[in-house]
């Protein structure tokens, strides 16, 4: 179809054209090397200017680090991502559920839905400087031990997220997975998106391909992520919307996954 070949256009951006490995290592430490002195300048600024700013105008000044190290992702790592389905993004924000590979996720779905907030557990909001810039940006923070009270407040707070102009994204799978391979789907964000009356629009991406959780950058290159079109929620349960989001988002990230030259060199390296 039209995706598949807008897909085999991206291999030919970036499978000629590797940089050595030695070298890729090199360019990874001077990117964490210039991003930990970004957040010198960046963190103290959210963390500041929280209590006297609004919540957009907070979310900008808290988001601007996340902005840099995207440019660094660029021109240091040489890591760049394309969007398929861009046209499927609606004026009005709902729920994003995406899936989760990378610490690249945050980075690259920042400025597609913008702005955004975030469903996460609260012990996030604990870790020293990140954590405190974090909670300048008014996020969705949960206690998991809390069960139904805890998903009634996420609910109630991501509603007043979406009524105030803010995308609300989550992962379904509540943590990352390894490329080619599933997590169990919850059905929190489903229900956000049910309650508030708003549609899902379902991501699927490939970032685990370039950078893999515990090693950080392996390969630079293009990203792919995929947007899907709006899921409503208005004509099914919450249990038949789970299961239309994993099935859309597993198809389109084992699309653009399983026959990409990364994904077969990583095959290979397992089998050595």
């Amino acid at each position: 179809g039209a995706f598949d070949a807008k897909f085999k256009h991206g291999y030919s951006a970036f499978a000629g054209g590797g940089k050595s490995f030695m070298l890729l290592k090199i360019r990874a430490y001077l990117f964490l090397l210039l991003m930990i002195a970004g957040m010198a300048v960046y963190w103290p600024l959210p963390v500041l200017g929280r209590f006297v700013l609004s919540e957009k105008a907070a979310y900008y000044v808290a988001t601007a680090w996340g902005r840099y190290v995207l440019f660094l992702l660029k021109y240091v790592l040489g890591i760049t991502y394309q969007v398929h389905g861009a046209e499927n993004i609606p004026a009005k924000p709902c729920v994003v559920l995406s899936k989760h590979q990378s610490a690249l996720d945050i980075f690259v779905l920042l400025t597609i839905f913008d702005p955004q907030s975030w469903v996460f557990k609260k012990e996030l909001l604990n870790i020293p400087c990140f954590g405190w810039a974090l909670a300048a940006t008014r996020p969705i923070a949960i206690d998991r031990k809390a069960g139904r009270q805890a998903l009634k407040m996420m609910v109630e707070r991501g509603t007043q997220k979406l009524q105030n102009g803010f995308w609300v994204l989550l992962y379904p799978e509540g943590t990352r997975t390894k490329p080619g391979e599933k997590g169990t789907y919850k059905s929190g964000g489903v229900l956000l998106a049910k309650k508030a009356g708003v549609d899902i629009i379902p991501v699927a991406l490939n970032t685990g391909l370039f950078w893999q959780k515990g090693k950080g950058a392996v390969h630079n290159g293009v990203v792919d992520i995929v947007v899907g079109e709006p899921i409503s929620t208005a004509d099914k349960d919450i249990k038949a919307l789970t299961a239309d989001v994993e099935n859309w988002i597993e198809k389109h990230a084992l699309t653009i996954t399983l026959k990409h030259p990364y994904y077969l060199q990583l095959k290979q390296d397992k089998k050595r």
